[in-house]
């Protein structure tokens, strides 16, 4: 019996399976936590520099002599230089500036942020931009390293040790010193976010049965999304950026009861040889699901897989295939690139930046139900590329707010924000399973491990777009990072329109499978599909001579099918690994094709 069909007769997402899965989901709120924390974190409120010599010098004005001081030092609308010759009296009479080494800042919104303490503002401003990347290094390296960890050790294992690193370094965080123990701390906040979330993902998938894999790889996003809004009022409530920091970590501290209370994946214990346990945690779930289990769980089919092995550079030889690639690793980096960008960037926003940071969180789940809404009936491709132009023309509009609008309408740039986050969430939900399904088996994991790679390669870059406002200054500095958001977005969303729809395919199994999947079939066409025992009773349809199951396409609008009809018209033969019977989905071992003049 294979695991999946053990999975069909325990319930593909029952009790059991729903409990665990928002068990292994939970984390994903702290996660959330520790990756947008950073845009409170590193807010720069309004600020100028200190007057030399005044030390109860603040950035509320305390009097018309207060007042006077600030306009004979420092010069209109700029934070960084007073003016050089300053002497208390004369300084007015200069245009000479020189750099200040001191400022002060506004703290109506914020008592104290990171940026404040260290300083982070004009020479030094470009080191917020370096935490932010250090962070996506993390996780880039948190990536590739945590699927090893949860292939070698379990993933339950990997889970409790990496969360207990939400903690550990989300206090550290709060106790760095200066900004480069920061960076520091920052890389193995990204580390552990990453680390953790490839042993999640995996450990979700393998309780789930096949056919609710789509959603529950969709819906694991949610929790993360609850995080990110989670993030708002605390901000909201604690505004000094320690205890800020402080308050987020504490909660990952139940995160220790996983020990006891998180099961193993029982697919990864059969692949270990611990058949004992996982068929006692699969007996357990068909305790609390309500079933029952043959007595005989597993033989030597349980985790049979195909053994064929190849090369991901023979594939990428061909140019239909490495062109495909590019397409898939470009579309990976604008996805991550404009994702975390956009997040980012609502701190840059005009208004209110608890506003601004909620909204923009918020619109993650309309999207997320958008992405599960439309896959069925119109496939990956469309609502995908749909989602990207949606996203890319949102932000691309917001030139126009920049160059014909005024202070009234700033409010617009807010708003084209949140429609570009709506359609990259989608995007960002939609591109894990649409890059697995056009991918061949014998590579797929190679696959998407190289599309992951891209990007965080692309994100690291994601910063320094969001903070490009700080450098240019002006009317235009608002909607410059938009710009350039929208302009790899809608680059994407048209790319992907060359891939083909994998809706209704059988995914490819080899590479020469891959070459062909763009062909689609004609009108008349059929797929033969050697079955599972029990489909023989099926007279009108199974072949003795080719011990196959003759399965109508939803194209035909001929007679019957029959071998004789099919070869006398050369109609394409698809191979196909599953066929249709009662509305069910039964999964098939492919034996011989059925002969085809085509």
């Amino acid at each position: 019996m294979l695991f999946d069909d053990v999975l069909r007769k325990l319930g593909e997402f029952g009790k059991f399976q729903q409990i665990v899965f928002v068990i292994a989901c939970l984390p994903a709120i702290f996660e959330g936590f520790h990756n947008l924390n950073i845009i409170f974190i590193l807010a720069v409120p309004n600020h100028r520099c200190a007057i030399p010599g005044l030390e109860n010098d603040t950035w509320e004005v305390q009097g018309d002599a207060h007042a006077r001081l600030i306009n004979m030092t420092i010069p209109p609308g700029d934070e960084c230089h007073v003016y050089h010759d300053f002497n208390g009296t004369l300084a007015a009479n200069t245009t000479a500036t020189t750099p200040c080494d001191s400022w002060v800042y506004d703290t109506s919104v914020f008592q104290s942020t990171a940026a404040t303490d260290f300083n982070l503002v004009c020479d030094k401003k470009i080191l917020r931009s370096t935490v932010n990347m250090m962070f996506m290094i993390g996780m880039l390296c948190g990536g590739i390293v945590g699927g090893r960890l949860a292939d070698r050790f379990g993933r339950k294992t990997t889970i409790c040790i990496i969360t207990n690193g939400f903690f550990l370094f989300g206090l550290a965080l709060a106790l760095s010193t200066d900004i480069y123990m920061m960076i520091i701390v920052r890389f193995f906040n990204g580390f552990t976010d990453m680390a953790y979330y490839a042993a999640a993902y995996a450990m979700s998938m393998e309780f789930v049965g096949p056919s609710k894999r789509k959603i529950t790889g969709i819906c694991i996003g949610g929790f993360f999304t609850a995080g990110y809004i989670l993030i708002t009022p605390v901000a909201y409530l604690i505004r000094h950026w320690r205890y800020f920091q402080v308050a987020l970590s504490i909660p990952s501290l139940v995160l220790i009861s996983y020990w006891w209370i998180l099961p193993e994946s029982p697919r990864w214990l059969l692949i270990r040889g611990r058949a004992a346990e996982a068929e006692a945690i699969l007996r357990r779930a068909a305790r609390i699901n309500h079933v029952t289990l043959p007595k005989k769980l597993f033989d030597s089919t349980t985790l049979y897989e195909k053994a064929v092995k190849d090369s991901f550079f023979r594939m990428i030889k061909y140019k239909v295939l490495l062109l495909r690639t590019l397409i898939i690793c470009f579309n990976w980096g604008a996805c991550s690139m404009m994702y975390y960008g956009l997040s980012l960037n609502s701190g840059n926003l005009v208004g209110d930046i608890f506003v601004n940071f909620l909204v923009i969180g918020l619109i993650e789940y309309p999207a997320l139900a958008f992405a599960i809404v439309t896959i069925n009936p119109l496939g990956r491709k469309k609502p995908y590329s749909f989602a990207m132009l949606l996203g890319g023309t949102s932000c691309l509009a917001s030139i126009f707010v920049a160059v014909f609008g005024s202070v009234s309408t700033t409010w617009a740039l807010t708003m084209l924000s949140t429609i570009g986050k709506f359609g990259i969430s989608a995007g960002f939900s939609l591109i894990y399973l649409y890059t697995a399904e056009l991918s061949p088996t014998v590579v797929r994991s190679i696959h998407i491990g190289i599309g992951s790679v891209s990007a965080r390669i692309f994100t690291m870059i994601a910063p320094y777009i969001a903070d490009l406002g700080e450098f240019v200054g002006g009317h235009f500095s608002k909607a410059l990072p938009l710009v350039v958001f929208g302009a790899i977005s809608v680059t994407a969303g048209l790319l992907a329109l060359m891939l083909p729809e994998t809706k209704g395919r059988n995914l490819p199994e080899t590479i020469e499978d891959a070459l062909h999947y763009t062909r689609k079939p004609r009108k008349g066409s059929v797929h033969i599909a050697v079955t599972n025992p029990g489909f023989e009773d099926d007279d009108d349809n199974w072949d003795e001579d080719h011990q196959a199951m003759i399965v109508r396409s939803s194209h035909w609008n001929g007679p019957e099918a029959t071998p004789e009809v099919n070869e006398a018209a050369a109609y394409d033969i698809i191979p196909a690994q599953e066929v249709e019977t009662n509305g069910e989905m039964g999964p098939l071992r492919m034996d011989e094709d059925f002969p085809s003049t085509a």
